[in-house]
Order: structure tokens, then C-alpha cells, then sequence
């Protein structure tokens, strides 16, 4: 059973447009990401307000998040062709509905001044993706190693890298990884630009909103990326620790964590 924080209400209350929920579940492909990335989080959303993107009419002063999901009961607060990939839906409503599921819920809130620029950027990449799709599995996981290795040449060489750069198509190839390569030649599907799981589409929504540099890869990150282990370098901003504000009863949560 998940418990609700008694002051979830207040803290919800309090909420803007950027602050990072973080989720821990129970489910095999939940326990997958968090075996293989050594951390307690599987899947990352992000707060939005509904007077910065337009939908006050729509949603009044409910707290919505907007992240990125293979096909899930709950639906997209506008009128959406697909049940999948970017969606803005309601935070309660995905409270509700992992009742069911045990899962750890926290939320980290952005500490930065949040400008019109940043606010009309936001909107602009919203309308751009919210259409999109969520990868296939070899999709998601290809991209995320490809993700992680140009994010890596990227720190090292300092450039600002792409999978359209030829540059790092040759840093791959000389580092003895030449087999990537090969593999997207073989199966270009692989390269869909309009699909984004959870992690990489934050990573996006970061980067449209100024608070990542462009020369962060988004297919690099991960739901652990966007938690207080890990020194995300923001742009005159900063994440504050985690805050419950739903979780299993607390035997279930020692065992979970």
C-alpha cells in the first residue's frame, strides 16, 4: 500500500515549472534500471505549472508532469493521438494511480529564477515533441550507450558533439568501439529523432530551457543523472534534495532501498 505524506497537499502547493519528481518502483523493468544504474530511481518527470504552458484553462491550478512513458492508464491532459511517449498529465493522478504499485515518489525542487525566455522556450520545445513516441527497447538502449560515450568524448575533448557529426563517429571508431557504429549502419531504424524515453527527454526540456549546456548529449542521461548523487552542472541554477512526498509503508521502503 503507498502511504501519502500527510503534508504532501503543502508541498505540492508549492511546486514550479522545473522541479525533477523522481520514481522508485517495484516492477521488473523498474529493478532492471535501478540494478544496472546502481540507484533507487527508474524513471524521471518534471514539474510543470499549468500558467506557464497555457493550460490554466484546462487544468486550473492542478500540478502537472510532463515525462515520457510507454503506454500508461493515464492520460494526457490535452487531446493526444498516442497514450505514450511525451505527455503532460496530472501529478495526482499518477499519485492514484501507482497506489497500486508501491512506489517511491520524490520531487527536487529547482532552485533558479525562472525567466520569460525560459518559459517561451519551454513552450516552443514542448509543441515540438509532444507528439513524439517512446523508443523501442534496442532503440532506448542503444541510444542511451551511444548517449553515454559521446558524453563522455564531449568532457574529454570539449567539443560539442551530435549523431550527425562525423567527428564522433571517427572519435567511436578509434576508440575501438567501431562495432556501434556498425550496428546503426545496419539498423538506421535505430536512429528515430522523434522518439524520447524519460531521462533523455528532461535532458532536452533542460537544455531548451538553458539550464543544461548544449553540449550535454540527452541520450546520456538517466534517471539517477537527475538525483542528488549525481553533481548535475547547471546554468545559474540548482536542484535542492530530495523530499518525500508518497511512498510504501516503511517496511516495504527499508527493503526497496
Amino acid at each position: 500500500m503507498l502511504y501519502i505524506n500527510k503534508t504532501c497537499n503543502n508541498i505540492v502547493d508549492s511546486f514550479k515549472t522545473g522541479d525533477i519528481v523522481l520514481f522508485h518502483g517495484d516492477g521488473r523493468v523498474d529493478k532492471f534500471i535501478e540494478l544496472t544504474e546502481n540507484t533507487p530511481w527508474s524513471h524521471v518527470g518534471m514539474i510543470l505549472n499549468p500558467a506557464d504552458v497555457g493550460l490554466s484553462n484546462i487544468c486550473g491550478d492542478r500540478t502537472l508532469l510532463w515525462h515520457s512513458t510507454p503506454k500508461l492508464n493515464v492520460n494526457d491532459v490535452e487531446i493526444k493521438s498516442k497514450n505514450y511517449g511525451p505527455e503532460i498529465v496530472y501529478l495526482d493522478d499518477i499519485l492514484n494511480f501507482l497506489k497500486d504499485y508501491n512506489y517511491l515518489v520524490v520531487v527536487r525542487k529547482l532552485d533558479t529564477y525562472r525567466s520569460n525566455k525560459m518559459i517561451t522556450q519551454l513552450n516552443q520545445f514542448i509543441k515540438k515533441v509532444h507528439n513524439d513516441s517512446f523508443p523501442k527497447n534496442p532503440q532506448l538502449i542503444l541510444e542511451y550507450i551511444i548517449g553515454i560515450i559521446m558524453n563522455a568524448v564531449n568532457h574529454i575533448f570539449k567539443k560539442n558533439f551530435s549523431y550527425n557529426d562525423t567527428a564522433i563517429i571517427k572519435d567511436i571508431e578509434n576508440s575501438g568501439l567501431k562495432f556501434i557504429i556498425e550496428n546503426f549502419n545496419k539498423k538506421p531504424y535505430l536512429l528515430d529523432i522523434h522518439t524520447e524515453f524519460c531521462s533523455e527527454l528532461i535532458a532536452q526540456t533542460y537544455i531548451a530551457m538553458d539550464l543544461l549546456s548544449k553540449e550535454n548529449i540527452p541520450e546520456g542521461f538517466s534517471p539517477k543523472s537527475f538525483s542528488s548523487k549525481v553533481n548535475m552542472m547547471l546554468n545559474n541554477a540548482k536542484l535542492e534534495k530530495e523530499v518525500t512526498i508518497s511512498s510504501p509503508s516503511k517496511e516495504e521502503l527499508l527493503s526497496a532501498l
